[in-house]
């Protein structure tokens, strides 16, 4: 199996910040207003990508979920408003980290799995598992007519384990990916 290690900076902009936990009514507010001001998505505090070599994997904090929703409205010039944030979009103290099948071959890998370890471990006694996994089918197609189905998967941790010194690691069918956390500017 290929492995490759990344180190995940997130994507996030150089503003020294702490998670935030718990969205009060003035962070959903600060967090729209943020959303609303990135100028692109990959410049969302608390929301970030990891691409390359045919995969890609995303994730988000409580805070990230709603400047992304905040973002993505203001794309179709539409405002996100502070009673439209549910619940469900916040999900309160939750990580959430999504991974689309991998293209290294011409056609998709199935995701397997993903966890958090700690950075370096190989014990699999050590393996965080999501609390919460969402497969989804997804289909693919080429330019000739093929057609291929493959797996994505979403998984949901809890925000306490989305530190420095842990570690992201992805598994696709026959590939692994690990990307270290670095939180500089997470929110």
């Amino acid at each position: 199996m290929k492995t490759l290690t990344a180190v995940l900076l997130l994507l996030a902009p150089a503003v020294h910040a702490q998670v935030v936990y718990v969205m009060t009514p003035e962070r959903i507010r600060e967090a729209i207003k943020a959303g609303e001001a990135a100028k692109d998505i990959l410049h969302i505090p608390g929301a970030g990508f990891l691409k390359g070599h045919g995969t890609a994997v995303t994730y988000s904090t409580p805070y990230g979920r709603v400047a992304q929703a905040a973002f993505l409205e203001r794309q179709k010039y539409q405002a996100l408003t502070f009673e439209q944030v549910t619940n469900a979009l916040v999900r309160p103290g939750w990580l959430r980290i999504h991974a689309d099948p991998a293209n290294l071959s011409g056609s998709p890998w199935s995701v397997k799995a993903i966890v958090i370890m700690p950075e370096g471990a190989d014990d699999a006694a050590r393996v965080i598992q999501p609390l919460i996994s969402e497969p989804e089918r997804k289909q693919y197609g080429n330019r000739l007519g093929a057609t291929y189905e493959a797996d994505a998967l979403t998984a949901w941790f809890p925000l306490t384990v989305f530190v420095e010194g842990n570690e992201l690691r992805v598994v696709w069918t026959g590939y692994e990916r690990k990307a270290r956390f670095r939180l500089n500017g997470v929110r």
